[in-house]
C-alpha cells in the first residue's frame, strides 16, 4: 500500500477567482457605489403606504399578549394554524400561552398539547 502525499499549504498555488486582481478590483467598485444605488430605490405607492397605515393601526388596537399570560380560546376555532384539531371539550378552557412567535402567531399550552392560533382567536383574560 502506497503513502498519501502530503501538501504544504505553502506549495498548493490555488485562486477563488480566475480574474485578475484589476478586474477583481473593478467588481468591488461596482458593486460597492452607495450614491448610485440610491437612485435605483422605488417608493412605495399610495395604496401600499395605506395598507402600512392600517396595519399598524391593528397592532396598536390589539391588546399586548406575552409569553405567560392567561387567554380563552373563540367557541368558533376548530384547528390551529398546523391543522390540528382542537376539540370542543378543551375550548372552554382557560390557557397558558407559552410563547409568541415572530409573525406574532401565539403557541399556548393546552393541557398535553400545545397548539399555534391567531392573536384573534383568543381573549386575553
Amino acid at each position: 500500500m502506497g503513502r498519501r502525499k502530503t501538501l504544504d499549504v505553502n506549495e498548493v498555488n490555488e485562486t477563488l477567482s480566475q480574474e485578475t486582481p484589476e478586474v477583481q478590483e473593478e467588481l468591488l467598485e461596482e458593486i460597492i457605489k452607495p450614491e448610485d444605488n440610491q437612485d435605483n430605490e422605488v417608493e412605495p405607492g399610495e395604496e401600499q403606504k395605506e395598507e402600512m397605515n392600517n396595519l399598524s393601526i391593528e397592532e396598536e388596537s390589539s391588546p399586548e399578549i406575552k409569553p405567560g399570560d392567561h387567554v380563552k380560546l373563540h367557541a368558533d376555532v376548530k384547528f390551529d394554524l398546523l391543522g390540528r384539531r382542537i376539540h370542543a371539550g378543551i375550548r372552554n378552557y382557560n390557557y397558558r400561552v407559552l410563547s409568541v412567535r415572530i409573525d406574532g402567531m401565539l403557541v399556548i399550552e393546552c393541557l398535553t398539547h400545545c397548539f399555534t392560533v391567531k392573536p384573534s382567536d383568543v381573549d386575553k383574560i
